[in-house]
């Protein structure tokens, strides 16, 4: 309860504190009152109206306590005005004295700004008109006649309107003008607080202020003022935040750009970027204006761009400039290292036939695969990157001997060997690897290009397998990218012709077809293997249309044989397709279209295609194989039994014949072949209506054993040799029909 009367009193005296300027001119003015005999000589009676006058602005503020509200300031105005005027008219020099409401209308501005000031001069004006009337009514004194009185107060009030309005005018503009400080001081803290930004001002290393109060580093002007800003700092940034800080002061440089890790309240740091502007000089700051932001995002974002800069964006290994920098950096450090360095260029083998059949989407999921089993394989210094589509480089640091790259090669190829199961479906990889070691003496830019001439030997000795780099290779390599820019030019020029070897019956060796073989017959170099650009050409894709003069032109010749041959059966022509035109050109068409221009019987086209066939992981050429059988066109396994497990896969594939590889026949006699294997062949054919033919048969002793077997045809050098289409010609016009010596000796290796 004492309390309470307490807080009574308190805002009384706050309310007369706030109005001392109205009492005051009650007050004295009462005692002037008194003094000239108006209110008589009683003090009681001069306290008492002092009293009420006090009581009654007390009222009129309880009343109206918004000073700024409409009511509120119409009634304080009232009240004040009509004491203020009572008094100077009971002296009876009201109109002299009507000036004296100017302190009224200061006390109001003062209070509640220039609102009140009209408010003020229209109640001055109203008491001053009715007090004025009461003067000439007689009821209240006056100590001038009433003209004079009338005069006077007209001229004091005027005076009080012209300056209440220059008055109201300057107080209108500074509230203008502190108006819009105070908005720009909210939008601008507003704007802070929805931002990371967080001002500082730091004199003699201690924080004294912090806007906003609340900020986004977690901290409330509280936590930080008087703190020292390096006890914030993370340790390792304070040396360098003082050594710029000192920079700044000694170069009487006014800004600066400091990036350093800020104690977050959590306890962690989180980067800033520190925009400093030297006040020291400036009386009102006398210290550093710091405008700190939080780069926690940028440096993300920077991280990121510079990952995707060096990095592949599908596998996230290493991509080809980060590889090439690594190397350049061991490269500038080989005097000081001990040990050797070297590369490994990996490229997977026909991964294009995944893209192609199964799509980019199942090829990249494959590539993931691959990048992560590389991972795997190689040492925590080593580096894996990807160089683009399916080739991979891996950086091997610090290899205690050469060797070591060799095994990390094998143990990556192992690796990709495994089976990968992508969507639900299971493929098996390969690959070829190149491996080159700096003791080459080869620079950091040869050592990524002899990798690849490693690679490239390593696809050329059968792929699946690695390679380690010779500088005999370079000759090689150069010697291909001749051939590869030749074969371009050999079909237009007329350098690739056929050579056709007799498939003969093996009971009495009748000529029952011919298979094509490819030569080139090169103007410089003679006669160049079919293994010796054969492979160029699936790389350039010159096979195509290779491959599309190969087709026409063995057709075109069964027809000419069967014109000047009439009385003979037509033979069968064999004609070899690879992989490369199975899955990347249009070979349905190609064989569609020389069947049409020549008018040969399909039954008389058989298709020759490696035993790989039957490996490929996708089965991307099954439907073009059987599209092929539609047409009348028989299909050949050739050198079957080569290393992959088909059998399993025969039942499953559009195959009409079995063409038995030379490895199996050879054996036969020197015995590195168990009779029984051959036999299973043979038999296996029999048992699903499959041809066999026997090929490589060189030598009486391996026809003997291959009869015996029961297969019924074969072909070889017993028999005969490729040649051109004359020789054969030839061969065909003199053949007997004598079991086992019609066709030997009647041509020789074309």
């Amino acid at each position: 309860m004492g309390d309470r009367r307490v807080t009574a009193v308190h805002e009384v005296a706050r309310r007369l504190s706030r109005h001392g300027a109205e009492v005051a001119v009650l007050v004295v003015g009462q005692i002037v009152l008194v003094n000239v005999g108006v209110l008589g000589t009683s003090l009681a009676a001069m306290f008492l109206v002092t009293a009420l006058s006090v009581v009654a602005i007390c009222v009129a503020f309880q009343v109206w306590p918004g000073d700024t509200s409409r009511g509120g300031l119409h009634g304080r105005a009232a009240v004040q005005t009509a004491g203020m005027g009572a008094i100077i008219y009971a002296t009876g020099w009201g109109p002299f004295l009507a000036m004296t409401h100017l302190i009224g209308v200061a006390d109001s501005v003062r209070h509640s700004g220039s609102r009140a000031i009209r408010p003020v001069v229209m109640w001055a004006l109203a008491w001053t008109a009715v007090l004025e009337g009461a003067t000439v009514l007689g009821v209240a004194p006056t100590r001038v006649d009433s003209t004079t009185s009338i005069a006077m107060s007209v001229m004091s009030m005027g005076f009080v309107v012209v300056i209440s309005q220059r008055f109201e005018r300057m107080v209108a503009a500074r509230e203008d003008a502190e108006g819009q400080t105070r908005i720009n001081a909210h939008r601008y803290e507003t704007l802070l607080g929805a931002s990371n930004d967080v001002i500082l001002v730091i004199a003699d290393g201690v924080i004294v202020r912090q806007v906003p109060e609340h900020s986004a580093l977690g901290y409330d002007a509280a936590d930080v003022v008087g703190r020292r800003y390096v006890d914030l700092l993370h340790p390792d940034d304070r040396e360098a935040v003082t050594a710029a800080v000192l920079e700044m002061l000694e170069s009487q440089s006014s800004t600066a750009l400091i990036e350093a890790r800020f104690r977050h309240p959590s306890g962690h740091f989180v980067p800033l970027e520190f925009s400093c502007r030297n006040l020291i000089d400036d009386p009102e700051i006398g210290g550093f204006v710091v405008n700190a932001r939080d780069i926690t995002e940028r440096r993300e974002l920077e991280a990121q761009l510079e990952h995707r800069a060096f990095h592949d964006g599908l596998t996230g290994l290493a991509n080809r400039a980060l590889l090439l920098e690594r190397l350049d950096r061991l490269g500038r450090s080989l005097g000081r290292r001990p040990r050797a360095h070297g590369m490994l260029y990996i490229d997977l083998d026909d991964f294009k036939t995944i893209n192609d059949s199964l799509g980019h989407a199942v090829g990249d999921a494959v590539l993931v695969e691959v990048a992560d089993r590389l991972r795997r394989e190689i040492r925590t210094d080593d580096t894996a990157a990807r160089l683009g589509g399916d080739e991979f480089a891996v950086l091997l640091d610090d290899l205690a001997q050469p060797a070591d790259s060799a095994r990390i090669a094998s143990r990556i190829l192992d690796s990709l060997h495994q089976p990968i199961e992508v969507d639900g479906r299971c493929l098996t990889l390969a690959a070829s690897i190149g491996v080159a070691l700096d003791d080459d003496g080869a620079s950091t830019d040869e050592l990524l290009r002899n990798a690849d001439i490693a690679m490239y030997m390593a696809k050329r000795g059968g792929k699946g397998r690695f390679e380690v780099f010779e500088p005999t290779m370079r000759v090689t390599i150069l010697d291909r990218l001749r051939l590869e820019a030749e074969i371009a030019e050999a079909l237009p020029l007329g350098q690739l012709v056929l050579h056709y070897q007799p498939v003969v019956t093996l009971d009495d060796g009748h000529v029952v077809g011919v298979e094509a073989l490819l030569r080139w017959d090169h103007p410089e170099r003679g006669q160049i293997p079919p293994l010796d650009f054969i492979p160029i050409a699936e790389v350039s894709g010159d096979i195509i249309p290779i491959g599309r003069w190969v087709l026409h032109e063995t057709c075109r010749q069964a027809m000419d044989w069967q014109r000047q041959f009439p009385d003979r059966a037509p033979l069968e022509m064999s004609v070899n397709v690879s992989m490369h035109q199975l899955t990347h050109g249009d070979v349905l068409a190609d064989i569609t279209a020389a069947l049409a221009s020549t008018g040969l019987d399909p039954r008389l086209l058989i298709i020759e295609v490696t035993e790989s066939v039957l490996a490929d992981p996708v089965h991307q050429v099954t439907p073009t194989l059987r599209a092929i059988r539609e047409l009348g066109v028989r299909v050949a396994i050739d050198d079957f039994g080569t290393g992959y497990s088909s059998l399993s896969y025969l039942q499953q594939f559009p195959v009409d014949v079995l063409k038995i590889d030379r490895a199996f026949i050879e054996g036969l006699v020197d015995g590195t072949q168990h009779p029984a294997i051959v036999r299973a062949i043979v038999e296996l054919g029999h048992t699903l209506h499959l041809e066999t033919v026997a090929e490589g048969i060189e030598l009486d002793s391996e026809l003997a054993e291959i009869r015996a077997l029961d297969c019924r045809r074969g072909q070889g050098y017993l028999f005969a040799r490729p040649a051109p289409s004359d020789d054969i010609t030839r061969l065909l016009a003199t053949s007997t029909g004598t079991p086992g010596r019609n066709v030997r000796p009647a041509v020789v290796d074309g």
